[in-house]
């Protein structure tokens, strides 16, 4: 939802690098100013996503059975 990318902006502007919020239902990535991004795994049961973080790359990933 638009409101939570409104909030991610606003908050990575105090400094971090990625914003992660979840149980939305909308899995999906947004590229923030900066370089900076928002990422929503949206829910476990819907869509299978998830976000990995691995040697500070931080990433929107899909599981599939």
């Amino acid at each position: 939802p638009p409101e939570f990318a409104e909030a991610a902006q606003e908050i990575s502007r105090r400094g971090f690098d990625c914003v992660v919020f979840g149980h939305t239902h909308h899995p999906g990535e947004v590229k923030l100013e900066d370089d900076k991004k928002y990422l929503n795994p949206g829910s476990w049961l819907l869509s299978c996503h998830y976000v990995e973080i691995n040697q500070g790359k931080v990433e929107l990933k899909s599981w599939q059975p």
